[in-house]
């Protein structure tokens, strides 16, 4: 009976192995994709912070590097009829350039004291279509430059934005915060942008596009 007994564990652990190794893979790729998810939402968590923190700030682009920085962005914001002083920019420093080779000068990052004065310059960068940098005073014969203003992304999210840009059916991109919005003509509707996967569901057909997440919203 013991021999018997015997016969039949060896038997079941034979069958049982290849299973148990199955279990044992499943095991393992569960832990790496769940350790996966993990790293990517806590990448999605601090890219949302520090886009946060980017809330109150601008990006100044094509002005030469000459003067104090703050007086720079004062003087760009007046060309576009919205005057401010020092005391409205809580700091502002160049961005230093991700080479050497740049041939144009590193952009200037301010943050505004008051949100409200820097959705004011925000708003009106349109009408620096219409100047450029021999339009600021005290610059010599520098460079002569058209000027930009933009959002303050991060890596991840500048990413994003140009990835928008690529998709004709978007007619106007806006960033609210920390997380950006798409106005799509198909759909007549803002549609919020975490991820590149909402990109590739703007551009497939209206009747292919698949829901958000709500929590996405």
């Amino acid at each position: 009976m013991s021999l018997t007994r015997e016969i039949l564990e060896e038997i079941l652990d034979k069958k049982l192995s290849p299973l148990q190794s199955s279990l044992d893979l499943l095991s393992a790729q569960y832990d790496i994709s769940s350790k996966q998810k993990f790293v990517k939402d806590n990448q999605a968590w601090l890219n949302d912070l520090e886009q946060y923190g980017r809330r109150d700030c601008l990006e100044f682009r094509g002005i030469p590097v000459k003067e104090d920085t703050s007086d720079l962005i004062c003087k760009v914001a007046s060309l576009v009829g919205v005057e401010i002083t020092a005391v409205d920019i809580s700091t502002s420093h160049r961005i230093n350039p991700k080479t050497d080779l740049s041939k144009f000068p590193p952009p200037i990052i301010a943050k505004f004291v008051s949100r409200d004065t820097r959705d004011e310059v925000y708003r009106a960068r349109g009408k620096l279509r219409d100047f450029s940098t021999k339009d600021l005073n005290n610059l010599g014969r520098l460079a002569v430059n058209p000027i930009f203003i933009s959002e303050s992304l991060t890596e991840m999210n500048k990413k994003l934005f140009k990835s928008a840009l690529s998709c004709k059916k978007i007619s106007s991109i806006s960033f609210f915060g920390h997380f950006m919005k798409v106005f799509s003509y198909e759909r007549i509707r803002a549609v919020q942008v975490k991820s590149g996967q909402v990109l590739v569901n703007l551009r497939q057909p209206a009747s292919g596009y698949q829901q958000q997440d709500p929590q996405h919203r």
